[in-house]
């Protein structure tokens, strides 16, 4: 969504990975640095940027973009957590974030994380 913000400050790590990760989908850290879709409520600690078999690339700090569900986050500082299903959403259990975009029609939002 804001090109001029792809790659600022992203730092990310690969990890070996639950099925059913895509990129766009908050995830979380199980046992063994075993990455997984974070429960319903769950902070999540990164965005998966890529997925090549069973292993992804989870962008832990800096720019991406996720994939939202219910109420659309506005631009500024919201408290967001994993929904169950991959996405984030608002939730007051969750972590407070810079939102930088939100494209409501595709559901996505631009995070620095």
């Amino acid at each position: 969504m804001y090109p001029e913000l792809t790659g600022f400050n992203t730092k990310s790590v690969t990890l070996y990975c639950d099925s059913g990760i895509a990129p766009g989908m908050a995830v979380a850290l199980r046992a063994d640095g075993i990455g997984a879709i974070p429960a319903s409520g769950e902070k999540f600690c990164g965005i998966c940027t890529d997925v090549r078999g069973r292993y992804i690339t989870a962008a832990l700090t800096g720019y991406a973009e996720a994939t939202y569900s219910g109420t659309a986050p506005t631009v500024g500082y919201n408290t967001l957590a994993g929904d169950g299903n991959g996405n984030v959403c608002l939730n007051d259990a969750g972590r407070e974030l810079l939102i930088a975009g939100v494209d409501t029609s595709a559901k996505k939002i631009t995070i620095i994380l």
